[in-house]
């Protein structure tokens, strides 16, 4: 078993994994600080998302991808992580999140909807752009701001940053063929946002996470991005946000 701790959203993890594949993912997160809390990975929990894989495909009526242990136990270890973190007031999120100087930007979307892109055409055009997570960044919530955090689970590009931003805007992205954004209020993006930020089974934490949804949903303001894939679309993005 390998043994090792990590610093996420400025609480320190202490992982106990089968597999070596996480640890080396989390190289940029590895401390010697004493724990909060520990996260344990054993065989029962690579067969739960095994299964998870497997009924998902059914619904969705695709292939079942054959993820191998190691991959398995990284999404445990995450999954995990993120119901350790409720205790401290933060959730995953799955988004595309891009910085300029002091302000973090939350693009959330349907897979496929092209959150990576634009977050590239930021990369672009901005040259103080930087992104902080690039698909699964945890938000925390404290009493006066939203602090996203990098993290080393950020999809296949793995675009991430270790480092702690206040967040500025949420952003809801969906394709267009003219580029366009407008405040939306937070009862028309609930759904949405239910649907992306991750919700466990346990009643007790997911009472936490809809109190937690709530509080990012009255904080920050959250907007509807229709655009296409041209330059102008980050502009459009960036000073709608303003």
């Amino acid at each position: 078993m390998k043994e090792y701790k990590v610093k996420l959203a400025k609480k320190v993890i202490k992982i106990q994994n089968l597999y070596e594949d996480t640890f080396k993912m989390c190289q940029d997160y590895l401390t010697d600080e004493v724990e909060d809390f520990t996260v344990t990975i054993n065989q029962d929990d690579l067969e739960f998302e095994r299964k998870k894989v497997i009924d998902e495909a059914r619904i969705e009526r695709i292939p079942v991808y054959p993820f191998t242990d190691a991959q398995l136990e990284s999404t445990a270890t995450y999954r995990k992580i993120a119901k350790g973190l409720l205790a401290y007031d933060t959730v995953i999120c799955h988004g595309a999140v891009v910085a300029r100087g002091d302000h973090a930007y939350l693009f959330t979307a349907k897979s496929g909807t092209g959150k990576t892109t634009h977050i590239r055409l930021w990369l672009k055009l901005f040259k103080d752009a930087y992104v902080v997570n690039g698909d699964k960044p945890l938000l925390t919530c404290t009493q006066k701001q939203i602090i996203v955090n990098g993290s080393p689970w950020a999809g296949k590009e793995g675009y991430q940053t270790n480092t702690n931003v206040p967040l500025k805007a949420i952003c809801i992205v969906e394709r267009d063929t003219t580029n366009h954004i407008e405040r939306i209020s937070y009862k028309e993006a609930l759904p949405i946002l239910l649907g992306q930020i991750y919700r466990p089974n346990e009643r007790e934490l997911m009472r936490k996470t809809l109190t937690l949804i709530n509080q990012i949903g009255m904080t920050i303001p959250i907007y509807r991005l229709g655009c296409n894939m041209d330059d102008e679309a980050a502009i459009v993005s960036y000073e709608g946000m303003q």
